[in-house]
């Protein structure tokens, strides 16, 4: 009967530990309170491919140069509430 609440107790505290680390939430202290805030990876508007950049559910961009290293092209961006806007795309230019 012991060794039954002992595997039940290591599969909840696994299961715990599962949903604190997952991919696509990240832990912050707010408060004195834990807050999970959902964050997304920034997809480049020319190829489609992740850049290296995240955003959360309360990051807001305006005027944001989002380079893709893929693609090699830069645009600039405004985000809000997880949302990306492309405001124009530019060209990189290759320093000299």
């Amino acid at each position: 009967m012991l060794l039954f609440y002992f595997r039940v107790l290591c599969r909840l505290r696994l299961l715990l530990v599962q949903d604190i680390f997952s991919k696509n939430f990240q832990q912050i202290k707010m408060k004195g309170r834990d807050v999970m805030k959902k964050s997304e990876w920034i997809l480049c508007p020319v190829c489609g491919n992740k850049t290296r950049n995240r955003v959360r559910e309360d990051t807001i961009l305006r005027n944001y140069p989002l380079y893709c290293p893929k693609c090699k092209q830069e645009s600039l961006i405004d985000a809000k509430d997880l949302q990306v806007t492309v405001i124009k795309g530019l060209e990189a230019k290759t320093q000299s």
